[in-house]
């Protein structure tokens, strides 16, 4: 670090020295200095400017430690510096250089050094660049994407255990139905031979106290053919007996649905977490170039995010409508046995799906996932008219959109074609209080909303969510 100078001048000691010479080691005045270059023994000393002396040499010994003299040659063989006496005493017949050569050498090695050093910074800049931006993001995104699949998991198993739950529950409450009505039917059956019973005990003790002979027979003739009837009451059957809990066939009994539904899971590339990804990645691409596209069609900020934003949601439902369409028909035809079909309490033909079994319907529905996440060209031909009527659009708004909207269409299908389905959120009324655990806000700040501009991805419904929605909030002079 170069010396901020405030040192006096070594000869007159009055002025303030400008400049210094590494000979005499002395910082010298301009007067002092103007002197010393006359002098045949100094003129030829090495002097600069004292702002650019590096305090460590004033710490150097620049003269020999044996004779008290300057160097002035470099000795190759012993690799030291040496004064003018020592070349021909204790360095006799040794490979000599001039210190002017060896300090030009040096450098030039100096200048190499620097040259490393400073691709070596620019390495090491780039490196913490690098990890500052690309390793940091990727990091928490890493992060992220983890605890997005734990909490799908959990969300899973959690679903599991309650399906599996729910079937043994209602298999027990079935049960318990059907016993308790019989036991109910039993009893009232019991309790109206009590009465008709104890009606004709009563009688018979009256008939008892009858004394005029003829009418006594009579009367007991007739109570004989009711006794006759009264002789056989029924005698109700046990109960079935509740069969005993068995934990370790419960808990085998999940174990396997977890077994079945993670090994699907593994290998299923479009499960909610890869929906989730492709969402964000639709937003993050093909949305912006459908925005460009529609403002070129003269369409101001906000209505092309409302355009965009029903291509998704309509699709969405309407894709919705579609899969409880196909659900009805698998539930009318598993509820079908042979030819006989049985109807519900209206009268009509609507399958009763209470009666299937949810594991069964769950199976179900998991094949016709798998039969069907694939056939989403028909879809991406067919829903695009509908989308059209819905918001009274043209071909050419489809046109501008086309591979934004072909894209909602299938991963719309994607989400509702899941079990249960992936849920979108998008109903938020204006002026109402951003969520900030849900929404990240689009160009504007503010705490209210103004309008939605991508809605919030959830595993399922009230489950928890995938992907943030986008928000733009309302401005304060609006």
């Amino acid at each position: 670090m170069a010396q901020e100078s405030a040192n006096k001048c070594d000869i007159c000691k009055e002025d303030i020295g400008k400049v210094f010479c590494y000979e005499c080691r002395h910082f010298l005045c301009k007067s002092c200095n103007s002197w010393h270059e006359k002098f045949p023994a100094t003129k030829r000393h090495t002097v600069t400017d004292s702002h650019s002396v590096d305090r460590s040499t004033l710490m150097l010994k620049l003269v020999c430690a044996d004779h008290n003299l300057q160097f002035a040659y470099y000795c190759r063989d012993c690799r030291c510096l040496i004064c003018a006496q020592c070349v021909t005493s204790v360095h006799k017949g040794h490979s000599i250089t001039d210190i002017m050569d060896i300090a030009a050498e040096s450098r030039e090695v100096v200048k190499k050094r620097l040259s490393t050093i400073q691709n070596s910074i620019k390495i090491l800049a780039d490196l913490i660049e690098d990890f500052k931006t690309t390793k940091q993001t990727k990091l928490q995104t890493d992060t992220d994407n983890f605890i997005k699949e734990i909490k799908e998991v959990s969300q899973d198993l959690t679903y599991i255990i309650e399906t599996v739950t729910e079937i043994n529950l209602t298999q027990a409450s079935d049960v318990h139905a059907l016993e308790k009505q019989e036991l109910l039917y039993s009893l009232a059956k019991l309790e109206k031979s009590y009465c008709e019973y104890n009606s004709l005990h009563e009688r018979c003790e009256q008939v008892l106290k009858e004394k005029h002979d003829a009418s006594f027979f009579l009367i007991q003739e007739s109570l004989i053919k009711e006794f006759e009837l009264l002789d056989h009451f029924p005698i109700p059957e046990e109960p079935k007996e509740i069969k005993p809990f068995k934990r370790d066939d419960f808990i085998d009994s999940i174990v396997k649905t977890m077994e079945g539904r993670f090994h699907m899971i593994v290998e299923d590339p479009n499960r909610p977490m890869k929906i989730a990804e492709k969402m964000t990645e639709l937003f993050d691409n093909d949305w912006i170039d459908s925005m460009e596209a529609l403002e070129e069609l003269g369409f101001g900020e906000e209505e092309c995010v409302k355009i965009e934003l029903h291509f998704l949601t309509d699709s969405y439902e309407e894709c919705g409508r579609l899969v409880a369409e196909l659900d009805s028909h698998i539930e009318k035809a598993v509820a079908i046995s042979g030819c006989e079909q049985d109807t519900n309490k209206s009268g009509d033909d609507k399958p009763q799906s209470q009666n299937i079994p949810k594991e069964v319907l769950k199976q179900m529905k998991d094949l016709r996932r798998k039969l069907t996440e694939n056939n989403v060209e028909k879809l991406q031909k067919k829903l695009p008219e509908y989308l059209m009527k819905t918001r009274n659009l043209t071909e050419q708004h489809i046109s501008a959109c086309y591979n934004f909207v072909a894209k909602c269409i299938k991963y719309a299908w994607m989400m509702q074609i899941q079990v249960p389905p992936v849920y979108l959120e998008w109903d938020f009324h204006r002026e109402t209080h951003i969520d900030t655990d849900i929404f990240r806000r689009y160009t504007k700040t503010g705490d209210l909303v103004d309008f939605i501009v991508w809605p919030v991805l959830y595993l399922f419904k009230d489950g928890p969510v995938l992907n943030k929605g986008v928000v733009q909030p309302k401005s304060a002079n609006k």
